[in-house]
This record gives C-alpha cells, structure tokens and sequence, in this order.
C-alpha cells in the first residue's frame, strides 16, 4: 500500500490519491513510519496547518515521527519555500478545482511581487487570467479570498500580513 501511496505522490502527479492511501495504512497500523513520513510532507507542502501539527502529534505518539518533524513543527507558521510553489503548481494542474493546492501555491510565492521567472508560467483561475507574473502576490491573495472566503490558512496569513502593515481593523474584518 505505501507503494500505491508513492506512486500516487510522484509518478501519477495525484497526490489526494496519496494521502488516501496513507490513511489506509494508518487505519490499519497507526505506527507505519512511510506513511506518516508522507502526510507530514504533504501537509507541510500544501500548508494545512491544522492537519501538520494533528499528523506530527499522531507521529509522535506512536514514537514514529520522522526527524523532520521537528523542524515542520517549529516553522509550522513560518514555513515557505520555492519547491513548493512548483509542486502545488504541478498538483493543481493535476487537480485544478481543488483549493488547497492554488491557496498553498500563492502563500509559497515569495513575499516581494511574483516577479521572479519561476512564477511567470502559474496562474490563479478565475476573472484575472493574467499570468501571475503580471499580478502582485498581494493580488493573487485577495482573488483567492474571493474565491475561498474560508479557507483558514488564507484568512490567517492576510490578518497577519494587514496587522503587520498596522491595519488592526483589516485583520479584524477577516477574524
């Protein structure tokens, strides 16, 4: 099963199908190190914080947390990374209705507008068809809130990017 998991991950680009499997294997051996290695990737990747912290926890209770754990666990709020832009993008070209991939893809792009040359082939569907490079990342955040009004990561890291810029009523509209 954790092959099925692998495959799903890399080679078949279905990285749902993925977590699905883990689950299984869990379900069925909570202590399966493979799998909960990959779920506490692929949340980090996708920026699920909730779903992270809840799969490091269920690691570490079955003392088969893999040592990158830690460092996820610490940088849970902080955690970016240019790899990972590219693999939601891939991920969202496999899955472009799902919403976890397209919010965790812009919370990745660097903070500074899009400009750099990896982000000049994404996108964010929707009215604005413009490639991302045309549009600032504060841009492609707001289109996105349209867009997925809920989404908790979302919602956190602009009431954390407009009290950081002293808009406390702004957070505040979003809480």
């Amino acid at each position: 099963m954790i092959q099925v998991s692998d495959m799903s991950f890399e080679h078949l680009n279905d990285p749902l199908k993925g977590v699905d499997a883990c689950d299984r294997i869990l379900k069925a051996d909570p202590g399966a190190a493979g799998a909960q290695r990959q779920l506490i990737w692929f949340y980090a990747m996708t920026l699920q914080r909730a779903k992270l912290l809840k799969q490091i926890e269920s690691a570490v209770k079955s003392q088969k947390e893999p040592r990158e754990s830690y460092g996820y666990f610490f940088l849970a709020d902080s955690f970016r990374t240019k790899f990972a832009v590219q693999l939601n993008q891939r991920w969202h070209e496999s899955a472009p209705d799902e919403e976890v991939f397209q919010v965790a893809r812009v919370l990745h792009l660097p903070n500074a507008d899009a400009d750099s040359p990896d982000s000049a082939t994404t996108t964010v569907e929707g009215d604005d068809a413009r490639p991302a490079a045309d549009r600032s990342r504060q841009e492609l955040l707001e289109e996105l809130l349209s867009r997925f009004p809920h989404n908790i990561e979302l919602l956190a890291h602009l009431a954390l990017d407009r009290l950081n810029s002293g808009d406390a009523a702004g957070a505040a509209a979003l809480l």
